[in-house]
């Protein structure tokens, strides 16, 4: 999450990295990438997956794809994302409050994982979940607000609204 992964008072070697692997990605213009995805398919009874090398095809203009991808499985993306107590959208959006709220501490490589159970029919049964994870990178903002994942969360939220 956020524009960019590497922080300023990291090494110039690992600032590169940073920069190299955010550029192959949308990561710079929408503020997040999409890591990999996998969604149970019940009509198959098959995971459907897409990995990092596919995930790094996507351009800003096929963004909503790999969330129509996820939203595939037994929900429809309506009910995935847009269920105002159990959706995706509405657990974003505490999220983001928190995020605005919050001084105390920024992220750098944080991810977001959603989770949902693939053989439900509602959000509600689905036990839809929202997920922040990866902490490797998080450091004390002394009295700041995180703008870099806030600015981007809202760039998700934005794109998520339009599924």
């Amino acid at each position: 999450m956020g524009f960019k992964s590497h922080y300023e008072w990291a090494d110039e070697k690992y600032k590169a990295k940073c920069r190299l692997k955010d550029e192959t990605t949308m990561q710079p213009s929408l503020g997040f990438r999409v890591c990999g995805l996998q969604v149970y398919q019940p009509a198959s009874g098959q995971m459907h997956r897409k990995e990092r090398a596919w995930c790094k095809t996507i351009t800003k203009e096929r963004v909503s794809e790999p969330f129509q991808i996820f939203a595939g499985g037994g929900l429809s993306a309506q009910s995935l994302y847009h269920d105002p107590d159990h959706g995706v959208l509405s657990q974003l959006r505490k999220v983001r409050a928190w995020f605005e709220a919050q001084r105390s501490v920024q992220f750098f490589q944080a991810s977001l994982l959603f989770t949902y159970e693939g053989t439900a029919r509602s959000a509600a049964e689905a036990h839809v979940q929202v997920h922040m994870i990866d902490f490797a990178h998080t450091f004390p903002s002394i009295g700041h607000r995180d703008e870099n994942v806030l600015l981007g969360l809202l760039s998700l939220i934005s794109i998520l609204e339009k599924c």
